[in-house]
């Protein structure tokens, strides 16, 4: 079975732009934060306590996850310059590598379950507020 490989700048790119959107859901989460953190000075009922909780402990493993998927990127990318450092311009813009699909599957599964959980956590926020 052969491995895809795809150009240095291609893995750069997909590199890139994974991080600035987990910067963006980063950034997103602060936010939803705040409303969190609103509701709980507005309402203290057991159920909105629960609910409260619930969320702080699933916002508190998205930006685990966040860090995590962050951090492995970061690291691909110092291996992506590591393996260019040592070689001509030319010799860079035409080096093939190993297509990074785990990396690629992670992203993807990451914004599928922050979806979700933004979907419910909108919603206790609709109720609540």
């Amino acid at each position: 079975m052969s491995q895809l490989t795809k150009s240095v700048l291609e893995l750069h790119v997909d590199n890139e732009l994974w991080i600035n959107e987990l910067k963006f859901y980063k950034d997103e989460i602060k936010i939803l934060d705040k409303y969190l953190v609103e509701i709980a000075g507005k309402n203290n009922t057991r159920d909105t306590m629960v609910g409260l909780e619930q969320f702080q402990n699933r916002m508190l493993r998205q930006r685990e996850v966040l860090d995590e998927l962050m951090h492995d990127i970061r690291i691909d990318e110092d291996a992506l310059t590591g393996n260019v450092l040592h070689v001509n311009d030319i010799q860079a813009q035409k080096m093939k590598l190993p297509d990074h699909p785990e990396a690629r599957d992670r992203v993807i599964t990451f914004k599928k379950l922050y979806a979700e959980f933004k979907q419910d956590l909108m919603q206790f926020i609709g109720k609540w507020m």
